[in-house]
């Protein structure tokens, strides 16, 4: 139970540290929201905290890094023919892509904060959310959560728990209001653990990830 808490109280902090480092980054729609601030140190005040940002969030990747990757791989001893097949994430992926684009779901705050962050900032904004969020998002709800919470998986009970929780703590940090934003979400993070547990390395999901967010900066950037 001990070793459980403390776990816990990992993942709350490098979550927290990842939602301050974030901060930095996304600063530039917080202070257009505000009125009182002087419109003469915006830009000055943006690109500073972008800066500060883009280093606080290379640490702790390295980190993270260094925490998670040299254990990369966890006692994961379930065989299962149809499950390992790397194309079954793939189609869910492409499913995932379609359904989004053929079906109009509300965005939500967390979206609606982004496409605004890329409009006013495509450099920032790329380097954030096409890079650096992956990296970073991939390291704490993939990579850490299956090696200290799941080390040892030995049946498909606790493969599912796995992704359910990965899934549902993915959709929660990205602050979904309805069922479908929800949803939404909660396959992207089940997806990308899928992944991570087919190839047993976290370099896959981070790159999904990050392809999944540079096609939606591209379509945001150019289509919006």
């Amino acid at each position: 139970m001990l070793k459980f808490i403390k776990h816990c109280a990992l993942l709350f902090l490098y979550f927290f540290a990842y939602q301050i480092v974030a901060g930095f980054l996304m600063v530039g729609p917080y202070l257009q929201a505000i009125p009182e601030f002087p419109p003469q140190f915006i830009e000055n005040t943006i690109w500073g905290a972008a800066i500060i940002g883009f280093v606080l969030s290379t640490a702790l990747a390295i980190l993270l890094w260094k925490v998670v990757y040299p254990r990369k791989t966890v006692d994961y001893t379930v065989f299962s023919s149809w499950f390992h097949k790397l194309q079954w994430p793939i189609v869910l992926y492409l499913a995932f892509f379609i359904f989004q684009l053929l079906v109009p779901v509300e965005e939500s705050q967390n979206q609606k904060l982004v496409i605004e962050f890329i409009l006013a900032y495509p450099l920032i904004a790329f380097l954030a959310v096409g890079v650096f969020a992956p990296i970073l998002e991939e390291l704490i709800f993939r990579g850490f959560l299956a090696t200290y919470f799941f080390p040892k998986m030995a049946d498909m009970k606790s493969v599912v728990l796995y992704l359910a929780i990965t899934g549902s703590l993915f959709s929660f940090v990205h602050t979904p209001s309805t069922l479908p934003q929800f949803l939404i979400y909660f396959t992207m993070g089940l997806n990308l653990g899928w992944l991570y547990l087919i190839k047993r390395d976290i370099r896959y999901p981070m790159a999904l990830h990050m392809l999944n967010n540079v096609i939606s900066y591209l379509m945001i950037l150019f289509l919006g």
